[in-house]
């Protein structure tokens, strides 16, 4: 009963990605990954999480040696997985991974530090992580807040900002080297429409870029270096040996006769 309830939301979701919000969503993604990927070399790339249905990046390429798509196992029925597993406990080796990409699983998971914290185990020193999310200050996240049945946007349990997501990676140690916003249309069915109609997104993409309604943060693992503390001589009084102790008094050569 549980497969098939889970089978029926990735359905649903394969279905709404086949809508023309669903295209534009995954359009403008792809838009963004190109441009934050860009760049990123090594030998181990990791995507966790399949929300959008498809590999964010191939099995292998010239910028990643091997890549593989990780998903928790109740959504496991959508897209290409290598692998079903907790994300919460990765079967990956600790400073084994060069670039991870979270694909909205932030927003999925309940407890999204615990999260972060495995994520943070794998990643070697000065590797990438790349969070893909939706902006709950923008028009798609007001749309989110006001619909209940969760058909603008499947399979989230909330909204994290991309501020929020700076503050929770600087506590563990990164550094944000670029943030890109995108989805600036807005979040209706016949919004392209619109959009040709009224093309005010590009003056959006333009000037307020922190009002789309998606974003992608890549951040850097802060490489943590000891510095050795060299030790301190202590200062040792020198002691005088017992033979030579007389001569190390001062000597009176004025005689009783002279005084």
């Amino acid at each position: 009963m549980a497969r098939q309830s889970v089978t029926s939301k990735g359905q649903a979701l394969g279905a709404w990605w086949e809508t023309p919000l669903g295209s534009y969503v995954r359009s403008s993604e792809n838009a963004l990954l190109s441009g934050g990927l860009e760049g990123m070399y090594g030998s181990f790339g990791l995507q966790l999480g399949e929300w959008s249905g498809k590999r964010l990046f191939p099995r292998q390429d010239d910028q990643l040696h091997r890549c593989f798509v990780i998903s928790p196992s109740q959504n496991a029925y959508v897209g290409s997985v290598d692998v079903q597993a907790d994300p919460h406990h990765l079967p990956i080796a600790t400073e084994s991974v060069d670039v991870v990409v979270l694909s909205h699983l932030l927003e999925q998971v309940p407890h999204p530090h615990p999260l972060l914290r495995e994520i943070d185990r794998v990643l070697i020193g000065e590797g990438r992580l790349v969070v893909v999310g939706f902006n709950p200050y923008s028009s798609w996240g007001l749309r989110v807040r006001l619909s209940r049945s969760g058909r603008v946007v499947p399979r989230t349990r909330r909204l994290i900002s991309e501020h929020r997501v700076r503050d929770w990676l600087s506590l563990l140690g990164y550094d944000v080297t670029d943030v890109r916003y995108g989805l600036h249309r807005l979040p209706l069915a016949h919004g392209q429409l619109l959009t040709d109609i009224f093309p005010w997104h590009r003056w959006k993409a333009r000037f307020a870029p922190w009002t789309g309604g998606g974003y992608i943060l890549v951040a850097r693992k802060r490489v943590r270096t000891l510095t050795p503390l060299r030790r301190r001589r202590r200062w040792v009084p020198r002691l005088v040996p017992a033979g030579r102790l007389g001569s190390a008094l001062p000597v009176n050569t004025t005689s009783e006769k002279d005084a």
